[in-house]
């Protein structure tokens, strides 16, 4: 599915209302909707770059935590190391 494609306008159509719908519920499943959705749109592109999506968006999410939780500088740049090591080992 490409963004210039007429498929991408009614898969947009469809997500829109429901996203609207999800919203009303508790804080967590609109973030869920949304990854969800997001993995289906990059699975009909191409499905074997979902793993390394995954991984990536998966590490940074537990960076993220970890650098909330941390007061030291040397620390939060060793995780942002961490952090940016994997996406670019990646690509």
């Amino acid at each position: 599915m490409n963004l210039s494609d007429s498929t991408f306008l009614l898969f947009l159509a469809a997500i829109v209302p429901a996203y609207a719908l999800v919203t009303r519920g508790r804080a967590r499943v609109p973030v869920l909707f949304v990854l969800g959705v997001s993995l289906l749109f990059y699975a009909t592109w191409h499905p074997a770059w979902l793993l390394p999506l995954a991984a990536t968006a998966t590490t940074d999410y537990w960076v993220a935590r970890a650098r909330g939780r941390t007061d030291g500088p040397r620390r939060r740049r060793l995780l942002l190391a961490v952090s940016l090591t994997v996406d670019l080992a990646l690509l």
